[in-house]
């Protein structure tokens, strides 16, 4: 069994959903597939190529030039990663934990989706009688 299988096996014990055990796995395959491609062995990863996967997630662009992951997303995946390494730990795969530490992500102030426009504003306010 590859570690990415063993992997999903500790996630369904500890009682992950399909949809975030989906989302774990695919991360950490993916973590797997950039250390592979950079002749990197995964076990023995430092904080400084933790970060600089980081880097690679924050300017990975679509086909169409717009940034492949929001920062949010870059965060869910840097958790992720986080969990895949406790869990090469506790196997006895790994001595430490490269993506704790590592600086997350600033997300940008949301505006909400349900916000008035200025017009309906001034017509909800002109509703409102004084109480003078």
């Amino acid at each position: 069994m590859d570690i990415v299988e063993e992997y999903r096996s500790y996630l369904v014990m500890r009682g992950r959903k399909p949809r975030g055990l989906c989302e774990f796995v695919r991360s950490a395959s993916r973590l797997l597939q950039y250390a592979a491609e950079n002749n990197l062995d995964y076990r023995y990863l430092t904080n400084k190529r933790a970060d600089e996967y980081r880097e690679v997630l924050c300017f990975a662009k679509t086909d169409q030039n717009a940034n492949r992951y929001k920062a949010s997303t870059v965060n869910a995946i840097l958790s992720h990663l986080k969990d895949f390494y406790a869990f090469l730990i506790a196997k006895g795969e790994s001595l430490h934990n490269p993506f704790f530490g590592i600086e997350r992500m600033r997300e940008g102030f949301k505006t909400p989706k349900n916000i008035l426009t200025r017009d309906q504003m001034k017509s909800l306010l002109k509703g409102f009688t004084s109480c003078d």
